[in-house]
């Protein structure tokens, strides 16, 4: 009997993505493992088709805040859209998502407020 080994697909969206070339944020160690397992073949990433459009966003948003250069974002977005993802479309998803999400017993209205930012101290 031949030795057959099971590959685990996952599906990732940009923010495991991102971390790939963002480094520093939460749970960067845990994406960049999840990258090596790919490379290893060990798992298959699947992602929606909005990925691409979602890599951009990021990036434009870090370099927005300072925390990468224009250059730097150029080259991060290149290397993440060469990867050969599997993208499935999401526009067929988003029916049944509305439906699991119009279920859930949970709704946004029903979680604890956010408690204000601080502001500014007043001069006493």
């Amino acid at each position: 009997m031949a030795d057959t080994q099971t590959v685990v697909a996952l599906v990732v969206d940009c923010s495991v993505v991102a971390k790939w070339e963002l480094p520093g944020e939460d749970y960067t160690q845990e994406a960049l493992e999840l990258y090596r397992d790919w490379e290893a073949e060990a798992i298959m990433v699947l992602s929606p088709d909005l990925l691409p459009s979602e890599i951009g966003s990021v990036f434009l948003r870090a370099v927005r805040r300072g925390r990468v250069t224009e250059a730097q974002a150029q080259a991060g977005m290149q290397r993440l859209l060469a990867l050969p993802y599997v993208l499935h479309p999401s526009a067929p998803l988003v029916p049944r998502a509305f439906d699991i999400a119009h279920q859930s017993p949970t709704r946004l209205s029903s979680l604890p407020p956010t408690p204000p930012a601080p502001g500014p101290r007043e001069a006493a």
